[in-house]
């Protein structure tokens, strides 16, 4: 998966990778993140959702969904293109809601055919650009080339309109992922189930049943997971200090947000922040 230390927020990036091992932790895309499996496979927890993602099948990440690698076949391979947001929404033709809410409900398609062809041929294509051009040719191909995955998606929906109509309109599915996006707005506010139970008027019983139904997590781990996720980049990502984040998360005080946080993730921020000096260092030295 990309991380910060791969990738500069700022430009169009391409790669053939070979994911080898799984993160347990969940992380949250900042960018448009297309992944195009072609070989072997990978579980994937999306939104607290899982994937069987297989060779031939595009995953499309959009800019907040919460992402978890959980297994990883030795031969898998795939392409990943990142689209930074601001360049996509800049660059991009706006998308419409109803599409991107059947883009969110089933980010997971598989190609065959003249489909799996024209995938193929585009990532290929991309790669000569980027290999043989300067980089705002490749930038605008890439934009192009989402335009394409765009349309293939929506060849895709009006072929399996059924299917996506039953995922899209299930009740039970379009609150769990209110309740995802209203986490993802609120997870520095609150991590108590009751007041996004509130904010999306339901009973904190029901949103725990949905979240355990749709998820198999419940809502309090869902909770806890976004949060710790978000936690720990700000300790490894910025120089906010220990305090300054207990009242930024709405902590009662720096212990309380101490022992949350070594709870969620076996090291207190303190110890967090210490090993991951140590380990940059290392790779300082060994580079």
């Amino acid at each position: 998966m990309i991380t910060t230390t791969d990738y500069d927020n700022k430009h169009v990036f391409l790669s053939e990778s070979n994911i080898k091992k799984h993160h347990d932790t969940p992380v949250r895309c900042n960018h448009l993140i297309v992944i195009y499996s072609t070989n072997g496979g990978v579980k994937v927890e999306l939104n607290y959702t899982t994937y069987n993602v297989t060779a031939n099948t595009l995953l499309l990440l959009s800019p907040l969904d919460i992402v978890t690698i959980k297994q990883v076949s030795d031969d898998y391979k795939c392409w990943i293109l990142v689209i930074p947001t601001l360049l996509f929404n800049s660059r991009m033709i706006q998308v419409d809601i109803d599409f991107y809410e059947k883009i969110k409900a089933s980010p997971l398609i598989s190609f065959d055919g003249a489909e799996l062809e024209i995938v193929d041929k585009l990532f290929e294509t991309l790669r000569l650009i980027r290999e043989t051009f300067s980089y705002e040719p490749f930038e605008q191909a890439a934009l192009n080339g989402m335009g394409i995955l765009y349309q293939l998606y929506k060849h895709h929906f009006e072929k399996s309109e059924g299917t996506v109509r039953k995922v899209y309109e299930s009740r039970k599915n379009t609150l769990f992922k209110k309740f995802v996006k209203e986490l993802v707005n609120s997870y520095n506010k609150s991590r108590e189930v009751l007041y996004y139970a509130n904010e999306l008027g339901v009973s904190a019983g029901y949103l725990n049943e949905v979240c355990n139904e749709v998820s198999n997590y419940s809502a309090k781990d869902i909770i806890d997971q976004a949060v710790s996720s978000r936690l720990k980049s700000e300790l490894a990502y910025t120089d906010k200090s220990i305090q300054e984040l207990a009242d930024e998360y709405n902590f009662p005080s720096q212990s309380y947000f101490s022992r949350y946080y070594k709870r969620m993730t076996g090291l207190s921020p303190t110890e967090f922040r210490k090993n991951r000096l140590v380990d940059k260092t290392e790779a300082a030295k060994n580079f």
